[in-house]
């Protein structure tokens, strides 16, 4: 098994353990094993799965995960668990991106619309798939 701690700004997220680690890195997306050689990813906004017994998605924010000797490290911004996501409220936030992206003048505040449309848009297609 490989042990997994997630953890946010907010402190530990989850402490757990797993057969198999699902995500998407910069590079692309992988599956992560037992006894898998030690790596260090940089996190898109993407779907997280951790399985073992039964299977857990989440969504996150980007981040990094790291994994040597069978333990995953996760740090990231944030992250939702499938049944913990709100989908009226992420349509919502949806909705704003999109008004914010037509409205930007700067680059900082189109770049910040599209992370808030990207972690919208992310949400919502965990919680309906």
């Amino acid at each position: 098994m490989i042990k997994v701690r997630i953890i946010t700004p907010r402190g530990i997220y989850l402490s757990t353990t797993a057969k198999k680690i699902n995500c998407v890195s910069l590079e692309g997306a992988l599956s992560i094993l037992k006894n898998h050689i030690p790596i260090v990813l940089m996190l898109k906004t993407s779907k997280l799965t951790l399985v073992s017994d039964e299977i857990a998605e989440y969504a996150v924010s980007g981040g990094t995960l790291t994994f040597c000797n069978n333990v995953a490290t996760i740090l990231t911004p944030s992250i939702e668990n499938k049944d913990e996501i709100d989908l009226d409220r992420a349509l919502k936030a949806k909705k704003i991106a999109e008004e914010n992206l037509k409205k930007a003048k700067e680059s900082f505040e189109l770049k910040q619309a599209e992370l808030a449309l990207a972690k919208a848009i992310n949400r919502i297609n965990i919680k309906q798939y």
